[in-house]
């Protein structure tokens, strides 16, 4: 049991690191609004290290992990379509707007 809550508060460390890390001026100009996909690709990426941790701990199985990785790129790929598109019109109304 305290190997879960172990991996479960190193998550929570990292993710507020991540946070932090994402709030900084510089970093959130470059990512906002049309590169928002790869922070949630970083959140999934430190979901996914502490899946695997818990299946290395043998609390899970590692099919599990291979789950959790397919289902975010079926469910992911959707999405960056989608961000791609919505970027290029951004992109072309700001084009239109300076004509």
């Amino acid at each position: 049991m305290a190997d879960i809550v172990a991996v479960h508060l190193s998550l929570v460390i990292c993710a507020t690191l991540y946070a932090a890390f994402l709030n900084r001026p510089v970093v959130h100009d470059w990512y906002t609004p049309d590169r928002t996909i790869y922070t949630v690709i970083g959140g999934n990426a430190l979901i996914g290290l502490h899946m695997a941790a818990l299946c290395w701990l043998g609390v899970l199985p590692w099919l599990a992990f291979v789950y959790i990785v397919t289902l975010n790129v079926a469910a992911g790929s959707v999405i960056w379509i989608w961000q791609k598109l919505q970027a290029r019109e951004r992109r072309r109304k700001r084009e239109e707007r300076h004509k």
